[in-house]
């Protein structure tokens, strides 16, 4: 059975208050006192909650974390990331899932706080609508420091760090029709907040090279699982895209593994772009990255955090934006072409 702080005062012949005051090194207590209490703890194994004893400090070395789906890499990765520059300067990190829902996302910071986590880092489930902007505002108001992350939320006073998706959309996009590929579907996650922006980019570089969005291009998917069997499904059609973009890297890995499904090559039969955070695209010999890697965006949002938490005076808030730019590495990928690029 786990032994308690009562049973530590009951070894140590104090009280519990006492044992309190030894471990948190509060309030005086003897020289003779605390080593009976650190001898029945070592005795015992005694090893007390985090948690609690946060609830007994003022300000803790936790970090609170928020996250629309822990299953995404994505967001997995922007954790990681974040995370190991917390834990380098003597910082732990807590990681809530929010499911997409607004009302998790509130219950989940509002846990935090009863934690006294000394600051929050969420990636917000949506931008759009009032959400949980008057909680972020309340947070930030009450001396809490909040960084919001890849999702803007205006009229919320904290630091964030997000990508440029209308540049980083539009550049892509361009590279893929600067290299001869000019029927080019599009993957996303329907619950991505940055989805119509995206498109709009995308529309634009293809019309800046004369070129009208085929029908049933722009794929808007719920999940992984779904995403295989609906790229297999276009890939196999009579009609099938020259390149498949996509804006995820749980749907670029769904994408590689259609493609082998399939029984394509890639580029010959079909190319293939995107975030590949896990490097699957090596298993079938080519290699395709797109920076920004979602490891900035954490190490940023870590690094922001820390420096409004350890500085006394006031800071202004910062808007930190990364610029995207794709980066399409080996020899096969670079030469192959379409068409005649006019």
């Amino acid at each position: 059975m786990k032994k308690t702080i009562n049973d530590v005062a009951e070894k140590a012949g104090v009280s519990p208050s006492t044992v309190s005051r030894v471990l948190n090194q509060s309030g005086y207590v003897s020289k003779k006192t605390v080593k009976k209490v650190m001898d029945a703890v070592k005795e015992l194994g005694y090893s007390p909650s985090a948690i609690a004893v946060s609830l007994s400090k003022s300000k803790t070395n936790i970090i609170g974390f928020v996250v629309p789906d822990i299953c995404e890499s994505f967001f997995s990765e922007i954790f990681y990331r974040g995370d190991q520059l917390a834990q380098k300067k003597g910082y732990r990190m807590i990681l809530c899932n929010s499911d997409y829902s607004v009302e998790k996302e509130a219950e989940a910071i509002r846990d935090l706080l009863s934690y006294k986590v000394c600051g929050v880092i969420v990636i917000p489930v949506t931008g759009k609508g009032k959400g949980n902007r008057d909680l972020f505002n309340q947070i930030s108001q009450s001396g809490t420091p909040v960084v919001c992350v890849d999702r803007e939320l205006p009229g919320v006073e904290c630091d964030g760090v997000y990508i440029d998706n209308l540049y980083a959309s539009y550049e892509i996009v361009s590279d893929l029709l600067e290299r001869g590929y000019r029927d080019i579907a599009l993957l996303n996650y329907k619950h991505d907040y940055n989805r119509e922006l995206r498109y709009e980019s995308a529309v634009k570089a293809m019309k800046e090279y004369g070129i009208e969005p085929k029908e049933g291009r722009f794929i808007y998917l719920n999940n992984k699982k779904e995403g295989v069997g609906v790229i297999a499904e276009l890939i196999r059609g009579s009609n099938p895209p020259e390149a498949i973009l996509s804006f995820s890297p749980d749907l670029f890995t769904a994408s590689s593994y259609a493609v082998f499904l399939c029984g394509k090559r890639v580029p010959e039969d079909i190319m293939l772009a995107g975030y590949d955070m896990l490097n699957v695209s090596k298993e079938y010999g080519y290699e395709i990255k797109w920076a920004p890697e979602p490891s900035d965006m954490g190490m940023v949002a870590a690094r922001m955090l820390l420096e409004r938490i350890e500085q006394e005076e006031e800071l202004p808030y910062q808007r930190v934006i990364l610029q995207s730019h794709m980066k399409i590495i080996g020899e096969a990928s670079v030469q192959d072409k379409r068409h005649s690029v006019k």
